[in-house]
């Protein structure tokens, strides 16, 4: 089966140049040791190399060149080709006509490359205690506010309350004694008048006798 062209040189003094990469990978430079030479003189000896990576198709990479290697007006260290790609080493012009992945695989990997979409959260109060959705409820601290509202509203109510007791206790009231008329300004009643006092504040008692 004849070999699959990958790259064509479209300028420089090997312009033309059909090029196919094997799996193994292939260098070009201006060196006569590399698979691939080219007499550029702006090239280095060893340029660059192409080679192929399963699934991901045709891979180039810079072999330290003095002038680097760009792939679409960019200089690269490594980076994956894609079909149109313009590469440029040294003065010489470089296009990817084969990107050495099928179109059953290009789409494979990009289906395999795309996020999958973002599930909706579910709103969750946390009041389950066993099963449910484990998604963590969109406001995890609602319990601590509601506990934290309570706790204000009981602390209003009992501090409005207590002093009302202490109040209580301290009216005049409950403490003096309530002054009765002096013995004799009524005579023809024949008032005998008798204070019984208790402890804390009972009261005072007034007992009339006939």
């Amino acid at each position: 089966m004849a070999n699959i062209t990958h790259l064509m040189v479209t300028g420089g003094p090997a312009s033309g140049l059909e090029i196919h990469v094997p799996d193994e990978g292939l260098r070009i430079g201006r060196s006569s040791k590399n698979d691939v030479s080219i007499p550029d003189d702006t090239m280095s000896r060893f340029q660059c190399r192409f080679f192929m990576k399963p699934g991901e198709g045709l891979w180039v990479s810079d072999l330290g060149s003095i002038n680097g290697t760009s792939v679409n007006g960019l200089p690269v260290q490594e980076q994956r080709l894609h079909l149109h790609d313009e590469i440029l080493a040294g003065d010489t012009p470089i296009r990817v006509v084969n990107e050495g992945i099928s179109p059953g695989e290009a789409l494979s990997t990009e289906a395999t490359s795309e996020p999958l979409p973002a599930l909706e959260p579910s709103l969750d109060l946390g009041f389950k205690k066993g099963g449910g959705s484990s998604t963590r409820p969109a406001i995890p601290d609602l319990r601590r506010k509601l506990m934290w509202v309570v706790g204000v509203m009981v602390f209003v109510v009992v501090a409005a309350w207590l002093p009302w007791g202490k109040l209580a206790g301290a009216l005049p009231w409950r403490q003096k004694p309530v002054p009765l008329p002096p013995v004799g300004m009524f005579p023809e009643l024949d008032l005998i008048a008798v204070v019984t006092s208790h402890d804390k504040g009972m009261g005072n008692m007034l007992t009339t006798l006939p």
